[in-house]
């Protein structure tokens, strides 16, 4: 009886955990605005040395729809490789985030808590850990 009741059941929890799992909502980076200043650091691709620069912003809020993001925000290069990819909740960044070199290697990964920076791991094109500017 415990197991044709599992039966029944077991379908439907995966279904449920599936579901969850997908709806993590994506947000490409056009799709979204900013708001209130703060601190903001933006990659910027050199095509002749083949990397991307960090330029300066003021930090913002990350809305779409002016409503906060709870979700991915990612870019992508012109041969439509992932570019950027990061987690925002509330608006702020919370979590990883990850860019990438235009030959698919990781360039870094960075944790936020609350838009606030933790930490970073950086690579060069070749997939060498390289210290982080």
């Amino acid at each position: 009886m415990k197991n044709s009741i599992l039966m029944y059941i077991l379908p439907f929890l995966m279904l449920g955990l599936s579901h969850h799992s997908i709806s993590q909502n994506r947000y490409h980076v056009d799709e979204t605005s900013f708001y209130e200043p703060g601190e903001y650091q933006e990659h910027i691709y050199d095509s002749l040395n083949d990397l991307y620069e960090w330029v300066a912003y003021p930090m913002a809020i990350r809305t779409v729809n002016e409503k906060k993001v709870n979700g991915i925000v990612f870019d992508t290069l012109s041969n439509g490789q992932l570019q950027y990819e990061g987690n925002f909740k509330n608006g702020k960044q919370g979590g990883l985030e990850r860019t990438w070199h235009f030959n698919g290697q990781l360039i870094s990964e960075a944790n936020f808590t609350e838009g606030n920076f933790i930490s970073k791991k950086c690579w060069d094109k070749e997939g060498n850990v390289i210290e982080c500017d």
